[in-house]
């Protein structure tokens, strides 16, 4: 049997000998054949990531000889465990070694990662999405239907995770002059990527079911020893013990697994900086596609794999919100819900988002970036469409789920037409039918959209704060720090204000932060034609670079956001509870304490006395 071996230093295993035989061995050659060897070592593993975060220093060559290392482990110490072992498998009556299988599979998969990994990946999928000459460039490129399908799929579906398989096929029908190596690499493709390839091929369907599990245990391992070294986690993975416990450590029953994901998922692959250095990437790699500077062949040939067609020296947008969305607060698809924003943000072009899913706990994650030089007219209307846009997520949300008593409710109407005699009654049981509506609003949907609308909130605020180093600490109490009344939902006061003066009142003995709460309720009530956003407890503005004794800055008793077609306004509320002069004490605690923390992006604001509670910073947008 033909075998090379190569002596690596692999990432947190050391030095080994990995050696490449039956299949593997082709793979491998076919690797030497493309010089793909010194290609992946200068491809960093993390790709675009890597301009966001210091010290990621690990190649793509690292990372596929840790997965190929790990498996040469895994093959020696599990040979006896009839669930883990690799052994061999058979098909169409041709047997291959299992080791050699899965390193096949990681050498393959790793083939298609273009300069910038994920980054180009992404850009790539959606651009495809949307570009019918060159989706059609690369599916004419791959010859077998089954593949040819799954590309397709891939692309329709915006699975930009999976594209590396996609480029990986693409470069074995472009590069591979071998008809033998690549009718290998094809069966190869289709055993690791199709549901129906027992149907083709004649193979022991559980065999290769378990090579395949075991092929994406070791890659979350992989992933997850490697990764977790740029992230913020306090638990770091002893890689030769989970080896040793493989079946153990990936098992579906442990929870560690999908913990650890979702915190690599948060804090590095869809960080807010991340992503914002995603979408502006992407925005200039569309603009120079959209120039037609190289042909297609040059581009999947050679380009895409080997050069950063775009660098981002000097970023232009930051981020300035994050709208998570929980699974069970949308009814639209990940795709629904971007081309829904295309339709409200594309004329923009101070303005650039970016919808993603986090696959292990299923919430969407929609991120607004601004140009750093934003008109504050545009930044007013990008206020405007999120929250409105936000609150028709609800909407339907709440008559997807209440759309049995509603339809009650319009055929209530439609009798009372028809008999007006009865009007009187009907619009009782009607009022009645509306009350359960609002009863299930406030019981099942205000909690989360709450949730939804102070993150907004919060964001708005630390777009306004003077320093990186400022930070925003709410003070917690026994009720709602936060509130929201939406348009559709004016008419139903739900009283979270009034329920906190009533438990502050209870406590006794703090007159002051009841003035405080009715400061706020005095704004809150006021009439305004749109969305009203206030923030209920006080919150402390915080200088994390200094010690913590001396971080504390000053704090805002209260505050509101109320944003409207017309213009956005941001009240900041300081309340004296003195009987004379509370007005001036106020407004020169404002100047003296508040103001030195904020930056008004040249808007301007006016710092104006309420009378009978303190005073206001406001700063409107319009």
């Amino acid at each position: 049997m033909e075998t090379t071996t190569q002596k690596v230093a692999v990432p947190l295993l050391g030095v080994m000998n990995i050696n490449f035989f039956d299949c593997a061995y082709q793979t491998f050659e076919f690797y030497n054949n493309i010089d793909e060897i010194e290609r992946q070592k200068t491809i960093k593993h993390l790709g675009l990531i890597s301009s966001v975060f210091d010290n990621v220093s690990h190649s793509r060559w690292d990372y596929l000889m840790l997965q190929c290392g790990i498996t040469e482990i895994t093959g020696k110490v599990h040979a006896g465990d009839a669930d883990i072992a690799l052994g061999s498998i058979k098909i169409d009556g041709i047997v291959y070694n299992g080791e050699a299988i899965i390193k096949s599979w990681f050498l393959l998969s790793n083939l298609g990662h273009a300069k910038n990994t994920l980054g180009d990946e992404k850009f790539l999928t959606n651009y495809l999405l949307n570009h019918t000459k060159m989706r059609r460039f690369i599916l004419n490129k791959i010859k077998d239907k089954d593949l040819r399908d799954f590309a397709l799929k891939t692309i329709l579906n915006n699975d930009y995770s999976n594209l590396h398989y996609v480029l990986s096929i693409l470069r074995v029908y472009t590069l591979c002059g071998s008809r033998k190596s690549k009718n290998l690499f094809i069966i190869l493709f289709k055993a690791l990527l199709l549901t129906n390839f027992s149907h083709e091929y004649k193979v022991d369907s559980h065999k290769l079911e378990k090579l395949k599990n075991i092929f994406n245990m070791i890659r979350q391992l992989s992933i997850i020893a490697i990764d977790s070294h740029y992230s913020h986690f306090s638990l770091k993975v002893d890689l030769m013990s989970a080896i040793l416990n493989l079946k153990t450590f990936i098992s579906k029953e442990n929870g560690l697994i999908s913990s650890l994901f979702d915190s690599l998922y948060t804090e590095l692959y869809l960080n807010s900086n991340v992503i914002c250095r995603q979408a502006e990437y992407s925005l200039n790699m569309k603009k120079l596609f959209e120039q037609s500077k190289y042909t297609f062949n040059e581009i999947f040939n050679n380009l895409l794999f080997t050069t950063e067609l775009v660098k981002i020296k000097s970023p232009q947008f930051i981020s300035y919100s994050k709208v998570t969305l929980e699974n069970d607060m949308y009814t639209d698809g990940y795709n629904t819900i971007k081309n829904r924003l295309a339709s409200l943000l594309n004329e923009f072009t101070e303005i650039i988002y970016d919808v993603d899913i986090n696959p292990i706990s299923n919430e969407i994650y929609i991120n607004f970036f601004i140009s750093k030089s934003i008109s504050m007219p545009t930044l007013h209307k990008l206020n405007y469409i999120i929250v409105s846009y936000l609150d028709s997520i609800f909407v339907e949300i709440v008559n997807y789920n209440d759309s049995d008593i509603l339809n009650i409710a319009h055929e209530i109407d439609e009798i009372s037409k028809e008999h007006s005699f009865l009007t009187s009654q009907l619009n009782e049981i009607k009022n009645q039918i509306m009350e359960q509506t609002y009863s299930n609003f406030n019981y099942f949907y205000y909690p989360k959209l709450n949730r939804v609308f102070e993150q907004f909130f919060l964001d708005v605020l630390k777009y306004f704060l003077k320093s990186e180093n400022l930070t925003l600490h709410i003070e917690k109490n026994k009720y709602h720090h936060f509130g929201f009344l939406a348009p559709d939902f004016e008419q139903k006061n739900y009283g979270v204000i009034q329920s906190a003066i009533k438990i502050e009142n209870e406590m006794g003995n703090n007159d002051d932060r009841v003035n405080e709460l009715k400061q706020l309720n005095n704004t809150v009530n006021r009439k305004f034609d749109g969305y009203k956003l206030f923030l209920i407890s006080r919150t402390k503005i915080l200088d994390m670079s200094k010690a913590p004794g001396n971080r504390l800055q000053t704090d805002i008793d209260s505050a509101i956001l109320k944003i409207s077609k017309e213009s956005t306004i941001l009240d900041l509320h300081e309340a004296k509870n003195n009987k004379r002069g509370r007005e001036n004490k106020a407004v020169k605690d404002i100047k003296q304490k508040l103001v030195p923390t904020l930056n008004t992006h040249g808007l301007g604001y006016r710092v104006l006395p309420h009378k009978g509670f303190g005073a206001k910073l406001r700063m409107k947008i319009k």
